[in-house]
């Protein structure tokens, strides 16, 4: 008789999403990832295949389902300061969430696992470079619209803007006062001014 794996795929990455968020890839195991989802074991593997494929599965779902939708107007074509500006302000909205003490999951796997696991390092760099990125379009706009210096570097801008979003992630990782992360955020900000 063939395993049933029938199951709703995208309740099944929410619910994987949510305990590699909370526990870490290497402190979740597949019997752990049974229970939290209730697929069974050989259903998760026909679909996902191994840990590391649902792992890399799940990074994919948190990338759509909560990073995007959280830089909303950043993805946009005509994205500028405004729009930078407004993400880095949803922070603190972030902040009353229960997710927050989790900080980033991505930036979570980086710092965990990343350097030993090629694959997900792999996909950990693409993912930073996809949100530079999508910094950089932001921040050519802003400089063609005279909104930062006209001697600014977007990519330079980009890479830092990065760096402070996983600077913030690992700040609400560590529970540090969100009073503390919006100054540290307001003063990385202050290298846009014009």
């Amino acid at each position: 008789m063939p395993w049933e794996t029938s199951f709703d795929e995208k309740e099944v990455l929410t619910a994987a999403m949510q305990l590699f968020w909370a526990q870490g890839y290497e402190h979740t195991s597949m019997a752990d990832l049974v229970k939290a989802t209730k697929a069974s074991r050989h259903g998760l593997y026909d679909v996902f295949g191994d840990k590391q494929e649902l792992f890399v599965a799940v990074l994919d779902c948190y990338r759509r389902e909560v990073v995007e939708k959280n830089m909303g107007p950043l993805l946009s074509d005509n994205a500028s300061l405004g729009s930078i500006k407004a993400y880095f302000a949803s922070f603190s909205r972030f902040a009353e969430s229960e997710n927050s003490q989790f900080g980033c999951l991505v930036c979570h796997t980086a710092v965990g696992i990343a350097s030993r696991e090629p694959v997900i390092g792999n996909y950990v760099r693409d993912f930073f470079a996809w949100m530079t990125e999508v910094f950089r379009r932001a921040l050519q706009n802003a400089k063609r619209l005279g909104e930062i210096s006209a001697e600014a570097s977007p990519t330079q801008l980009a890479r830092f803007l990065t760096g402070l979003v996983q600077g913030a992630a690992v700040y609400f990782r560590a529970g540090v006062d969100t009073k503390i992360i919006t100054s540290f955020v307001s003063t990385g900000l202050s290298v846009l001014a014009k």
